[in-house]
């Protein structure tokens, strides 16, 4: 019997499994740290209320966009590749980078999807009219979306990989 090409392959559910892991891990740093960052910010700007709020936004791309991604180049450095020996030791390879912008980009487009399935299946009939607090149900189905997204966004990646493996393949020579 041969595989579906429509479901995901294991390797896409175990690299979606991973990110998750790796996103708690994120999230439980962006937390911590936006805690004590947005109170220090406080204290220090309190009366420049323009200025806090550019401040903000700095921590906000460091710590919201180039800390994460950081964090899955490691993660992927760590499982799937090697070092380069010309970086420093802290500073993961060009294609660990890559995967932790992907990473990145298929957490965002995962978080996109489960708060439309959220909004899509909440007893309000629009955005505006959902309750803020989530409850366990629509808890579930976001993090059920968001996993199933992931993978699929995974297999979509390695399928137009192997497609494109068949174009850099070398070309039979013609008989003469």
């Amino acid at each position: 019997m041969k595989y579906p090409v429509w479901f995901p392959y294991p390797s896409c559910w175990l690299k979606t499994l991973i990110l998750s892991f790796s996103l708690s891990f994120v999230i439980f740093l962006l937390r911590i740290t936006g805690r004590i960052s947005l109170r220090a910010l406080n204290i220090v700007f309190a009366e420049d209320y323009e200025y806090l709020v550019w401040v903000a936004l700095g921590w906000l791309i460091i710590f919201g966009v180039i800390l994460p991604i950081f964090l899955f180049s490691h993660v992927y450095q760590f499982l799937w590749s090697d070092r380069n020996p010309r970086f420093p030791v802290w500073l993961p390879n060009w294609f660990s980078l890559g995967e932790g912008i992907w990473s990145w980009q298929v957490t965002i487009i995962g978080l996109v999807v489960g708060l439309f399935m959220i909004v899509e299946f909440s007893p309000g009939s629009s955005f505006y009219d959902i309750d803020p607090e989530l409850t366990k149900t629509q808890l579930k189905i976001g993090v059920i979306s968001w996993f199933f997204t992931s993978a699929y966004l995974h297999h979509m990646r390695l399928l137009l990989g192997k497609m494109f493996d068949r174009f850099k393949q070398p070309r039979k020579k013609r008989a003469t």
